[in-house]
């Protein structure tokens, strides 16, 4: 569960930061 979120918030996050 966490793992699962935690993977998304970090794509999220790399996503937000590459723009």
């Amino acid at each position: 569960m966490f793992k699962g979120y935690t993977q998304r918030a970090e794509k999220s996050r790399m996503e937000m930061q590459e723009v």
